[in-house]
């Protein structure tokens, strides 16, 4: 064979190579599971872990931990159970965007002697896609406390983010967040959270928030709306089984 036939049969197959719907194209790298995991858990499956709260006071009077606790359990494919509540997927298509809302229990002690007090929760939430390595969030959420004499006090929350994928093993969302008190006191306030998701090991992840709150200085949201909290971290781990 010639050289001149020898180069053309190569450059033959180089051609069918690179024009062929078999050829091996570069390979993505693969996106962190936060970016496209389902706004509710699997059927029977669980997500739990321990929690670390770093809380730092408005008054002043310093940082405060608490420990926290994480729950999610799948009734089925779009329903889990969340701490003293639910949560329901009821929207999701094929190009990513999902929608959920939930309800719960936020919690309920005596605020006094004579007068006890409940608060209920209830949220819409919602996630789409906006590139291959970013996802939108969304959040309308009320935060609701009746108290035994038939007061009561309202907070509601509208929050958006962005969640990036910083290829397999590590996620970053930034959210903003706007609330407002009304029923006893009419107030506002603005909160920024950056959270960290690192998948450290198949079915962990591992998480690290911080919040800062800008409040407003009257007594409304001190007392009603997100307790006075100036700045807050949270450190937690959730296992998957």
């Amino acid at each position: 064979m010639s050289v001149r036939r020898f180069l053309v049969v190569m450059a033959a197959i180089c051609a069918v190579n690179l024009c062929s719907p078999f050829a091996v194209a570069a390979e993505k790298i693969p996106l962190a599971g936060q970016l496209a995991a389902p706004l509710t858990v699997p059927k029977e499956q669980t997500d739990m872990g321990p929690g670390l709260d770093f809380i730092e006071k408005q008054d002043g009077s310093g940082w405060y931990t608490y420990p926290a606790f994480y729950l999610r359990h799948g009734l089925a494919d779009d329903v889990e159970l969340i701490p003293l509540g639910l949560r329901y997927r009821f929207y999701a298509n094929k190009e990513g965007h999902q929608a959920a809302v939930k309800a719960r229990l936020a919690g309920m002690a005596d605020s006094s002697s004579d007068e006890a007090f409940y608060s209920w929760e209830t949220a819409v939430e919602g996630k789409f896609p906006a590139a291959p390595e970013l996802a939108v969030t969304y959040g309308i959420g009320n935060y609701r406390t009746e108290y035994t004499k038939g007061t009561f006090a309202d907070v509601a929350d509208v929050s958006a983010g962005v969640l990036v994928s910083m290829g397999k093993m590590l996620a970053a969302e930034i959210g903003y967040a706007h609330q407002f008190v009304w029923g006893l006191q009419q107030s506002n306030a603005d909160s920024v959270t950056v959270t960290v998701f690192w998948n450290a090991a198949p079915g962990a992840v591992l998480t690290l928030a911080t919040t800062s709150n800008y409040l407003p200085k009257n007594d409304s949201f001190r007392f009603y709306g997100i307790g006075g909290i100036s700045q807050a971290y949270t450190l937690g781990v959730m296992w998957q089984f």
